[in-house]
């Protein structure tokens, strides 16, 4: 049988105890909050606890090596009263034959445990906190870790199998090896702390050296990728705001109505939605706020700028293929959608903007001052963006 146990206070002063029958555990009332305990007066130490929602469960309180502890038998239902009484009676008898039984105990939880399993618990904490790479972490998950280590058994796993899958996967791709082991470094971390594993096979492992991206569109390039975009009316917009803004190409995907200013020429990210989880203010350049007037007068219906009936947000989420189909329509080789947000950043350095203006224009700063300055400080974006866009061909100045 499996068994759990926990630190507990020591007793209640006057404790509980009757004679626990069927009856008994079934209609002992619950109490108004936390927990109760009936003590059985047939098998010393074996307690029926009631939660204040309903739940009833078999416990054995006893001391072991001098401190107290709760052994949590089974749950009412799952276990009778008379199999409550013969586990609490052989848990006595192990106990008095000099058995460890908490470290017993442990093993068995540790025995059955395996990397999916931990996954699974580790998934759900981080779904709890509203980690944003939750969904990148579970298709990393998906597509490397499972097939390879999810169906071990926790415990067996050694440095040597994450090395080695980190080495598989590194061939062709090493941030995404790094990004493997950073991701079960954090899954074992937490079972660690569970006392479901004895050590974190993911610590120390080494990572692959990873070069800067510097990728940046020249000026010919940028207009061989405007071009493309006339031939994906839905994702060329997608694109182009991408390149007039600078944003983060989620946000540009979650962009609703009610966050843009056409004639302030202000868009503004909300915290939902923004990598610092505060709200950004963006400077739309006249050609951007062209591209969303033609949006608007479509008559789309919708909250979204970018809707999609096929995804679940309803909005437009995965930009690759499409990303794939434009970059081949403009001879573009080895570019990523994030080199756009980069060639922004270089153009406005090269123009001489200040620190503040580059941060301000990649969000990396927050809106927390008043409106008028926000305001103020969009102005300043926008008129680097539109001198450093004007050559990529007219209507940039329009």
């Amino acid at each position: 049988m499996h068994l759990q146990t926990s630190n507990v206070v020591p007793l209640p002063r006057q404790p509980l105890r009757a004679k626990l029958t069927d009856a008994r555990v079934r209609s002992q009332p619950c109490p108004a909050k936390g927990s109760t305990y009936v003590y059985d007066t047939e098998v010393a130490g074996l307690a029926l606890r009631i939660t204040a929602n309903g739940a009833r469960t078999f416990v054995l309180y006893r001391r072991i090596k001098g401190r107290p502890e709760r052994v949590t038998l089974g749950k009412v239902g799952m276990l009778s009263l008379g199999a409550a009484r013969d586990a609490a009676r052989a848990w006595i008898g192990r106990a008095a034959m000099g058995v460890d039984v908490r470290a017993q105990v442990k093993r068995d939880r540790m025995r059955g445990a395996t990397v999916a399993h931990l996954f699974k618990q580790w998934h759900d904490n981080a779904s709890t906190r509203g980690l944003r790479s939750l969904a990148q972490d579970k298709a990393l998950w998906d597509r490397w870790v499972l097939p390879s280590l999810g169906k071990r058994e926790a415990q067996g796993v050694s440095s040597s199998d994450v090395e080695g899958l980190s080495r598989r996967v590194g061939a062709q791709h090493p941030r995404t090896a790094n990004k493997i082991v950073a991701l079960l470094s954090r899954v074992f971390a937490l079972a660690l702390r569970r006392g479901e594993v004895e050590k974190n096979p993911a610590h120390g492992v080494a990572r692959f050296p990873e070069t800067v991206r510097e990728r940046v569109l020249g000026p010919a390039e940028v207009r061989q990728l405007l071009a493309a975009c006339e031939q994906e009316p839905e994702w060329g917009d997608y694109f182009r705001l991408l390149l007039m803004t600078g944003a983060r190409r989620t946000a540009v995907a979650a962009m609703r109505w009610c966050d843009v200013d056409l004639a302030a020429g202000v868009w503004t990210v909300p915290s939902w939605a923004s990598k610092n989880k505060k709200p950004i203010a963006v400077a739309l350049i006249p050609l951007a706020v062209a591209v969303l007037k033609g949006r608007d007068a479509a008559g789309l219906s919708s909250t979204w700028v970018f809707p999609s009936p096929t995804s679940a947000s309803g909005h437009l989420e995965t930009p690759t293929k499409p990303w794939a189909r434009i970059c081949a329509v403009a001879g573009l080789q080895g570019v990523v959608i994030h080199d756009l947000r980069r060639t922004i950043g270089t153009l406005l350095a090269a123009n001489g903007a200040s620190t503040h203006v580059i941060s301000a224009a990649l969000g990396h700063l927050s809106t927390r001052s008043a409106e008028a300055y926000v305001h103020l400080g969009t102005a300043a974006v926008r008129e680097h963006l539109t001198a450093v866009t004007q050559v990529w061909g007219p209507g940039c100045d329009s």
